[in-house]
C-alpha cells in the first residue's frame, strides 16, 4: 500500500481512506442496482405494461389499511378491482366483503349483483 500511495504521490493515511471510501461506494452503489437477465427485463416490462388483475388478498388489505380509507375506494376503482379478481379467479364463486356500515353494504349487494 506504500508504494501505491507514492505511485500516486499520497500519504499512506490519505490512501487507506479514499481506497476505503471507493469500497464503501461501490458497496452502496451495488445493493441499490437491481441486475436483471434479459428474460426477466422482459418479464417485467410485460408487468408494468399489463399488470396481473389484483387479488383477493390484495382487496382484503385495501379494504382494512388506513392508508385507503377515504381515497374513493368505494366507488369504480373498487368495484374495478372486484370484477378483476372474479374473472382472474374462474373457480371462485364468492367474494367475502365485511361491510363497515348500510353504506358499504349497500355498495357490496349492487356491486355483486354485476359479477
Amino acid at each position: 500500500m506504500k508504494r501505491a500511495a507514492e505511485l500516486q504521490g499520497r500519504s499512506l493515511t490519505d490512501f487507506v481512506v479514499s481506497a476505503a471510501h471507493d469500497a464503501a461506494q461501490r458497496a452502496i452503489e451495488e445493493q441499490a442496482i437491481l441486475r436483471l437477465s434479459a428474460e426477466d427485463q422482459q418479464r417485467f416490462a410485460e408487468a408494468l405494461i399489463q399488470p396481473p388483475a389484483p387479488n383477493a388478498a390484495l382487496i382484503g388489505w385495501m379494504g382494512r389499511d388506513l392508508a385507503f380509507r377515504g381515497a374513493g375506494l368505494d366507488s369504480m376503482p373498487l368495484y374495478d378491482a372486484i370484477i378483476g379478481v372474479a374473472q382472474a379467479l374462474k373457480g371462485a364463486y364468492a367474494i367475502c366483503a365485511d361491510a363497515i356500515n348500510e353504506v358499504a353494504t349497500a355498495f357490496y349487494s349492487e356491486s355483486a349483483s354485476g359479477v
